[in-house]
């Protein structure tokens, strides 16, 4: 659906503009929220831009304060944060966040009588 969305919203789709790491990336979004629940996606998606856009507004203050590395290295660091974001989320919440939100709130739901 949202293929088709997009090849009409641009008018014209070529190979070039839909490369692997979008592919790559659009996977981790699905796999970072879970694979079972739409508002899992919205919720990997919301948290891989939020990243995204942190790291990517606060890569000369890290150019400017960490020295130790090339400044050029420093350009892929958005790159880097995301695999090792989906690694450890895929490690730690393999079936993604929404399953911890999940069960946070069937832990909320019978709080006072958890016996």
């Amino acid at each position: 659906m949202s293929g088709a969305l997009l090849v009409h919203y641009i008018g014209l789709i070529r190979p070039e503009q839909l490369t692997v790491f979008d592919s790559i990336w659009y996977l981790g979004m699905i796999s970072i929220g879970g694979w079972a629940s739409t508002v899992g996606v919205i919720m990997g998606v919301t948290i891989l831009k939020l990243v995204e856009q942190l790291l990517t507004t606060n890569t000369p203050w890290f150019a400017d304060n960490f020295t130790v590395i090339n400044p050029e290295s420093w350009a892929s660091l958005t790159t880097m944060a995301f695999g090792a974001l989906v690694i450890v989320l895929i490690l730690w919440q393999p079936r993604g966040l929404i399953y911890l939100v999940n069960m946070i709130k069937a832990y909320i739901r019978i709080w006072p009588f958890s016996y």
